[in-house]
């Protein structure tokens, strides 16, 4: 993406306001870390790693604002500061966590005369956000192994490049797939009550030109069960010590789903989501947001009476069970290895996953594909782009290479279609259409026939006799058994006793 997330410019905090996207692209200044704060509450900066950089860029402030203090005057201010950043929001572990580096930075520095005091903070928060856009990077390379061309690839939220410093976590993992040569789409979740799937994660797949659907929250059933969904990934906000996941509400819902329909669930996260110190999720704090935010589409149009009750949660906690894999810069890793995440590489090696064993286990266990879903899904994509172009709210160059991805992908679900046809035993009339075959995805030549249709063509006389109608045989009437005399009844009766 060419759009900046946050930076410091101007001895300030320039950051995109994600309220306002897909309509407009506006950024927002801060000078004050009560700025910041309120801006994280209200969502302008929303995204577990992106509020811990923008914690720690907004202590840069407080140093800059107290640059003729002398030491005491500027710890009070700073750990003032911290400890207000660090309560902004709850649920996301990486705002503490940053918090917690800078304190560090900034104890350190605080005897130093004032500028410097800015310089070494301000430095230490770039650094964070730079190993943020790093080990985003490496979760991408971890996971992207984990996919085959053709894959439908479902989300919910938002944990791309909006989310962090650049690149994203779990859409990250689907960008270093595609960088890779293997064709994805993705199909994402509106994400109620404030629409990050629907706003935030397609406006970036538009802005990058990955092939993406978008569906309602209830819709994930439905597609999942037609064989639609080839897997889930998700980030976090907090990953406990036993790897149960606090995510967006919605995600354990997912994650039931996935587990029902053996799908696998993938949650995409870098080490400093993970917190030792929550043994389970029961330990993860749930923040619950207004009630404005659900009763009100966006701030704007009423959908509910007026005085309705609401609950509104902003997270869940999917179990740790219902989880396939975590990725994270460090692997790919079971349950048992997020214990052990800050251990040596000999503790960690053993509970790390083979890509190449998960994508097997989900070959084996994946749900069918449904023939019939294929056509409606390819006249209602067809249609969405010719309507968008008429619009005039696509550019040629996104046009093109959304029909070009559009198209690429109908090759892969033809061929799917064409497998799953012979698989059924039924003629495949289409099976020698033109297309590339990507390297995961067998050509439809080479599928074996199935074991219905080669029986069918050894005995053809046999298949037509069975088809001729057969005159009913009349059945003799067994004869009655002749009656025993009686002393040979009273003789077995003897025996018997």
């Amino acid at each position: 993406m060419n759009h900046k997330m946050i930076e410091w410019q101007n001895n300030r905090i320039r950051v995109l306001d994600q309220r306002l996207l897909p309509r407009e692209t506006t950024y927002r200044e801060f000078t004050d870390y009560y700025q910041v704060i309120d801006a994280i509450q209200t969502l302008v900066i929303r995204g577990a790693p992106l509020m811990g950089i923008a914690g720690a860029m907004s202590l840069a402030l407080v140093a800059q604002s107290k640059i003729e203090a002398d030491r005491e005057t500027f710890l009070e201010a700073f750990l003032t500061a911290a400890d207000a950043l660090r309560r902004a929001r709850p649920t996301a572990v990486n705002l503490a966590w940053a918090i917690d580096q800078m304190i560090t930075v900034g104890e350190a520095c605080a005897g130093k005369a004032g500028p410097e005091r800015v310089k070494a903070i301000l430095a230490a928060a770039n650094k964070l956000r730079d190993a943020d856009i790093a080990t985003n990077e490496a979760i991408g390379k971890a996971g992207a192994p984990l996919f085959n061309s053709g894959d439908y690839v479902l989300t919910h939220c938002n944990a791309g490049a909006l989310a962090t410093a650049g690149y994203g976590t779990a859409l990250g993992v689907v960008r270093a797939a595609i960088s890779g040569g293997k064709r994805l789409s993705v199909v994402i979740t509106e994400t109620r009550p404030m629409f990050q799937g629907a706003r935030l994660t397609a406006w970036e797949c538009d802005e990058d030109n990955i092939p993406y659907t978008v569906i309602t929250d209830s819709m994930a059933a439905h597609f999942m069960k037609i064989g639609r969904i080839n897997a889930v990934i998700v980030g976090a906000d907090r990953v406990a010590a036993n790897g149960d996941v606090a995510n967006k509400i919605g995600t354990y819902s997912l994650a039931v789903l996935a587990n029902a329909h053996k799908i696998p669930l993938y949650v995409a996260v870098p080490v400093s989501t993970i917190d030792l110190t929550a043994n389970s999720g029961a330990d993860i704090p749930i923040e619950e947001r207004e009630k404005e935010e659900i009763i009100l589409v966006m701030g704007r149009t009423m959908i509910t009476p007026e005085r309705a009750r609401v609950w509104n949660p902003a997270f869940d906690v999917t179990p740790a069970a219902l989880v396939t894999a975590y990725i994270t810069e460090r692997g790919i890793l079971s349950p048992r290895g997020i214990k052990l995440i800050e251990g040596s590489e000999a503790k960690l090696k053993p509970h790390r996953l083979s890509s190449t064993d998960l994508r097997k286990r989900r070959q084996a266990t994946e749900t069918p594909f449904d023939t019939k879903a294929a056509e409606t899904i390819s006249v209602t994509r067809r249609t969405t782009a010719e309507a968008l172009a008429k619009a005039g709210k696509l550019t040629p160059a996104k046009q093109a290479a959304q029909e070009a991805a559009g198209e690429a992908m109908e090759r892969v679900l033809h061929r799917k279609k064409q497998q799953a046809l012979v698989r059924l035993g039924d003629t495949a009339d289409e099976a020698g259409e033109e297309g590339e075959s990507g390297p995961d995805v067998p050509p439809t030549g080479t599928t074996k026939p199935s074991p219905k249709k080669a029986a069918a063509k050894k005995a053809p006389a046999k298949k037509k006799a069975a088809e001729q109608p057969t005159a009913k045989k009349k059945v003799p009437a067994k004869k009655p058994a002749p009656a025993k005399p009686a002393a040979t009844k009273k003789a077995a009766a003897k025996k018997k006793r």
